[in-house]
């Protein structure tokens, strides 16, 4: 039978084979895995130190210096405790099981290697007694990991110092750094001074985090913490960079279960929400590597989620019926019942972009997340409760909730506020708008909702009005310009703020809404369909009066050529002076009899026709005679010059015009053409060309032979000759 030291031996043999087996694994992982984790090192040793601190308020101070190619971590956190210093050496936590600590696998300090693998770690135990060892760990075989365990150990007791002290000697891990480490310093360094604010905001044992290189010294500390409601603080952060202080200050709502960050700034008449930016989302005390582009417009920290043994997220739906994925969710419930809360505190101060703290991203693709249960949680946690609580500040300062007010939507920035500008003129509807100066901001922030909800921001929002639905606008409330000028604000010129309107819209656009809506101006001020309008090619204004006389309204066929955004669209065709007249003079070949509107529109168009010369149209022109009993004339028919019609009496001679009661006037054009053209040289021209007889004298030889009768003639006959 075995001795009872055999056995022993035997399971201390395969306890420490274990142990080397799972830490050469994890190195091996590690170093595959170096871009993905060269941040993490930094994290690791700040929960290092703040577990080692955990429930004491503001007395932790850590210092990071690099410097000569060696990185020092130091902090002045409580001494060492025998397991501490057996699971640093051998590998694990002894904190699994403390509820106040963070750290849980035990696996995070071995990623500080990247730096090195000998770590130099000196400090005190509980008894006062100081220390200092090497521990080494490198990428070799199982055995050698064993006995490099094994000697730090030895290191350890055997470098104890021989008195303890009563003076408290700070803990520290010196790195020294090789080139291949060179660059996971600077990024880790990076990443610290990014999120170092945060991490003191979360962690109140931290009282100060220093870095000090040679390129810069930066040091972050938290100097006040003011109540403002039950749930929420002003942390006031000073960062101190090469001397220069300034004060950054951060909103913190607390819960039972987490708690929520976003950093303000701080103007002279307002606070104004900030952005986090390429922040990690998600904080375990410390950032989760990773999280950055998590679906929550600001931080969440909570001791209560249980991470990835990577520390890059923590599973969210995973397993309904797993313990962490459900504390997990409810810190995240809880997380969006803060931030509710710090929005509408926000706006209802009058803080500045309080949309910020309502802008989601869309929900990313992550082995740790389950979409769906996210989409869930964002939805009725946070979107839906939002949209009914006032906290969008209109221009008269009150606060209107999503759902009261209208969120102009253009695609772009300069869409939006182009839209916001021309909505604000509608009278009914420029109190319901946001301030301009966040209308782009909220308008970012239903498209970051109509993601979550995977929807169309302008079919699922009721709240949301885009350019389609200022056109349905128009087109609903108004038939004519003049009816619009009832819904704009007075002083509002209506040409601009319509050109306006139309340059917001695409090319793509145009078909889509104004062959949908009657919002494109015709020329009488009548809105049409951009498909019933023509393209006025330069078409005479006295044509339109002579078409409109004549019974046809062109100008509510023609677009209003004071809009230029339509110059380019084709819309029902185009419209020049050929095919009005072409059309006008094909109407008044039908009439068969002078009316009052046939007489005027023959005598303006024949003058406009002679004004410019274009003697073919006058080729069948219908004109009409004079006096009483007038009749039409058609032009350009009899080839005779003795039978052609006489010009109007008033352009004859003036010694002819007494004797024109001797001529039939129903072969005389009638004085409204000569009124129209009293240019005797016209009326010349127009007898050059032969459609009338400008001089009605007759010069020619004829015989009457014995004109004269025999005897006198009597009164009772009527005198007739065939002669």
């Amino acid at each position: 039978m075995p001795s009872q030291s055999s056995l022993d031996e035997a399971r201390e043999q395969a306890l420490t084979d274990n142990t080397a087996q799972g830490v050469l694994k994890n190195l091996k992982e590690l170093y595959a895995n170096r871009a993905r984790t060269n941040t993490r090192w930094i994290w690791e040793l700040l929960q290092n130190a703040r577990d080692t601190s955990a429930n004491i308020d503001e007395t932790l101070v850590v210092t990071i210096d690099y410097k000569k190619r060696e990185l020092t971590f130091q902090h002045n956190g409580p001494r060492f405790t025998a397991p501490d210093i057996a699971h640093l050496i051998y590998h694990g936590s002894s904190k699994f099981e403390n509820k106040e600590t963070i750290g849980q696998y035990g696996s995070g300090f071995l990623t500080t290697h990247l730096l090195s693998s000998n770590i130099f770690v000196s400090g005190q135990i509980e008894s006062g007694h100081s220390f200092e060892f090497c521990l080494k760990r490198a990428i070799g075989s199982v055995e050698e990991l064993k006995e490099s365990m094994s000697t730090a150990w030895k290191d350890f007791k055997n470098g104890l110092s021989e008195k303890p002290s009563d003076d408290t000697l700070p803990t520290q891990f010196r790195y020294p750094i090789a080139d291949d480490a060179v660059d996971v310093v600077k990024h880790g360094l990076a990443m610290l001074r990014q999120c170092a604010a945060f991490a003191v905001v979360f962690n109140k044992e931290f009282s100060c985090i220093d870095i000090k290189t040679c390129d810069y010294t930066v040091s972050f500390e938290v100097i006040e913490r003011i109540s403002l409601e039950a749930q929420l603080q002003q942390i006031i952060v000073s960062e101190n960079c090469n001397g220069h202080k300034e004060d950054r200050k951060y909103l913190l709502a607390t819960g039972q279960k987490s708690f929520v960050a976003v950093p303000l700034e701080s103007t002279d008449s307002s606070q104004i929400c900030l952005p986090i930016n390429d922040i990690p989302r998600l904080f375990l005390g410390f950032p989760l590597i990773g999280t950055e582009r998590f679906s929550f417009p600001a931080v969440i920290n909570s001791v209560r989620f249980t991470p990835t043994e990577d520390r890059d997220g923590v599973y969210i739906g995973q397993n309904d019926n797993d313990k962490a994925n459900i504390e997990n969710q409810q810190a995240l419930e809880e997380a969006c019942k803060l931030l509710i809360a710090m929005i509408e505190f926000a706006a209802s101060s009058g803080w500045q972009n309080a949309y910020t703290l309502a802008n989601t991203r869309p929900i990313p693709s992550s082995r740790w997340l389950k979409s769906e249960r996210l989409r869930d949680v964002l939805v009725d946690k946070f979107i839906d409760k939002l949209r009914d609580i006032p906290i969008i500040i209109n221009k008269n300062g009150d606060v209107m909730s999503p759902r009261q007010s209208k969120l102009p939507f253009a695609g772009t920035d300069a869409g939006t506020e182009i839209l916001w500008e021309l909505l604000n003129h509608w009278k009914e509807m420029s109190s319901q708008l946001p301030i301009r100066n966040e209308v782009a901001g909220w308008a970012c922030v239903v498209n970051s909702w109509a993601s979550i909800y995977q929807e169309s921001p302008l079919t699922f929002f009721d709240e949301v009005i885009d350019n389609k639905g200022l056109a349905q606008l128009i087109n609903q409330n108004a038939n004519c310009i003049e009816d619009l000028r009832h819904f704009i604000h007075d002083g509002i010129c209506l040409t601009s703020w319509l050109n306006k309107f139309y340059s917001i819209f695409s090319e793509a656009e145009f078909s889509q809404v104004f062959d949908c809506y009657s919002i494109v101006p015709a020329q009488d001020g009548s809105f049409k369909k951009l498909s019933s309008l023509y393209r006025d090619q330069d078409i005479d204004e006295e044509l339109k009066d002579i078409a409109h006389l004549f019974g046809w309204n062109i100008r509510e066929e023609l677009r209003d050529t004071k809009f230029s955004s339509f110059a380019n669209e084709t819309g029902a065709g185009d419209r020049n002076n050929s095919d009005i007249t072409e059309r006008l003079l094909s109407g008044l070949r039908k009439h068969e009899s002078p009316s009052d509107n046939f007489r005027e529109t023959s005598a303006r168009l024949f003058a406009w026709i002679v004004e410019r010369k274009e003697w073919s149209l006058l080729r069948d022109f219908p004109v009409f005679s004079d006096g009483s009993d007038p009749r039409i004339i058609r032009l350009g028919h009899i080839d005779n010059d003795d039978e052609r019609p006489l010009a109007p009496v008033a352009s004859w001679d003036q010694d002819l015009q007494p004797y024109a009661e001797l001529f039939p006037h129903r072969y005389i054009l009638a004085k409204p053409f000569f009124d129209l053209c009293p240019n005797s040289d016209i009326w010349q021209s127009l007898e050059k060309e032969k459609f009338i007889r400008n001089d009605i004298i007759i010069k020619g030889n004829t015989y009457f032979g014995r004109f004269l009768p025999d005897e006198p003639l009597s009164e009772e006959n009527d005198h007739e000759t065939s002669e």
